[in-house]
C-alpha cells in the first residue's frame, strides 16, 4: 500500500479537472445522505455508521466515518482527478458522485485514506488501553466527529489532565544541562503541525514511536516548534527535568 501511494503521489496529472474540498464534501454528504448526521452542539456534520474508524480499530461504539476525511486528504486527491478524466459528467460534482458511487472505486479510496490517518487513531486507542490495563484514571475524550476532537485537541483526560496523543517518527533525547534537564528532539513527518500551546486544554503531549513501541510524554509548555518544509518535517524541542 505504501508503495502504491507513493508511485500515485509521483504521478504528475496534465489535466485541467479540478475540484474544491467544499465539492468533495457537498459530494458526499448527498451520495451518503442516509448516514448523514446533522450538526449538533457537539457533534460535527458528516457520515456515520459506514466505512467506520470504530470497526478499523476494534471498537463498535466509534461510528465517525472514515469518508468524512475525503475531503481533506492530499492523498486521495490526485486519485480522484485521474479517474474522473475516465467519465463523463455534466459538472464536477455530479463526476464526484459517480466515483463514490462505485462501490469498487470507494473501497479504494476508503483503504487509500485510511492508510495515511490510521496511524493516529491507533496510536490514541493504545495509548488509552495500556493506562486502562494499569488501572489509571484514564477516559477517551477524542471522540471523532465530535467538536471536542476537532477543535480542542485534548485525547485523553488523565486524572483530569487534558493529553494529546501524537503519532511521531523519532524521539531523541539529546544532551542533559548543567540545570539537570534533559532535552529531546521530536520528529514528526507529514505537514506542518498546529501550535500546540494554543490549545489551552491539552495540559500533555503524548507521542508514540512505533519502532520503539513507546509513548514519551512532555508538558504542553517550554518548546520550540519548527517545520522543514523541503524535507516535510516537524521538529519539536522539550525539555524536562531529569
Amino acid at each position: 500500500m505504501k508503495d502504491l501511494i507513493k508511485q500515485i503521489l509521483r504521478e504528475e496529472y496534465t489535466g485541467n479537472i479540478d475540484y474544491s474540498y467544499k465539492d468533495m464534501e457537498d459530494a458526499y454528504l448527498d451520495v451518503f445522505s442516509e448516514h448523514k448526521r446533522k450538526e449538533t452542539a457537539k457533534y460535527l456534520e458528516g457520515i456515520i455508521d459506514i466505512y467506520t474508524i470504530g470497526e478499523r480499530i476494534g471498537d463498535k461504539d466509534i461510528n465517525w466515518s472514515i469518508i468524512n476525511f475525503f475531503d481533506s486528504n492530499r492523498t486521495l486527491k490526485p486519485v480522484i482527478l485521474k479517474d474522473l478524466r475516465t467519465i463523463e459528467f455534466d459538472n464536477i460534482i455530479d463526476g464526484l458522485k459517480q466515483l463514490l458511487s462505485d462501490e469498487t472505486k470507494l473501497n479504494g479510496y476508503v483503504d487509500l485514506v485510511w492508510e495515511k490517518i490510521k496511524k493516529g487513531f491507533e496510536a490514541e486507542n493504545n495509548f488509552i488501553s495500556r493506562l486502562k490495563s494499569k488501572n489509571k484514571n484514564v477516559e477517551y475524550s477524542g471522540e471523532p466527529g465530535t467538536k471536542e476532537d476537532k477543535f480542542g485537541g485534548v485525547d485523553a483526560k488523565v486524572g483530569g489532565k487534558g493529553v494529546q496523543v501524537k503519532h511521531a517518527y523519532s524521539v531523541n533525547k539529546l544532551f542533559t544541562n548543567k540545570e539537570g534537564k534533559d532535552f529531546y528532539r521530536v520528529i514528526i513527518k507529514g505537514t506542518e503541525s498546529p501550535n500546540y500551546r494554543q490549545k489551552r486544554k491539552v495540559d500533555f503531549l503524548a507521542f508514540y514511536v512505533e519502532n520503539e513501541d513507546t509513548f514519551f510524554i512532555f508538558q504542553n509548555t517550554g518548546y520550540s516548534q519548527k517545520y522543514d518544509k523541503v524535507k516535510r518535517i516537524n521538529i519539536l524541542t522539550f525539555n524536562k527535568k531529569s
